[in-house]
């Protein structure tokens, strides 16, 4: 019996750089949001100043997927 060659793709091919910056925004956003409560909990201005600059980085993160997709 002759086999049929499969034209299409893994569905996660087609979205690679977009879904692999999602990832990584989502796991920077966690690592960010650790931070946040460890500088609250102990109370560390290093911390908290470190979470305020993470902060941005995983906005930038969360944006860029989007912006690529639209472009």
């Amino acid at each position: 019996m002759v086999q049929r060659i499969r034209t299409h793709r893994h569905p996660t091919s087609r979205h690679g750089p977009t879904l692999s910056i999602s990832t990584i925004a989502t796991f920077f956003g966690l690592f960010t949001s650790l931070l946040g409560c460890a500088g609250i909990l102990l109370n560390s201005r290093r911390f908290l100043a470190t979470y305020a600059f993470l902060t941005w980085l995983t906005f930038a993160f969360l944006v860029i997927p989007g912006y690529i997709t639209c472009r």
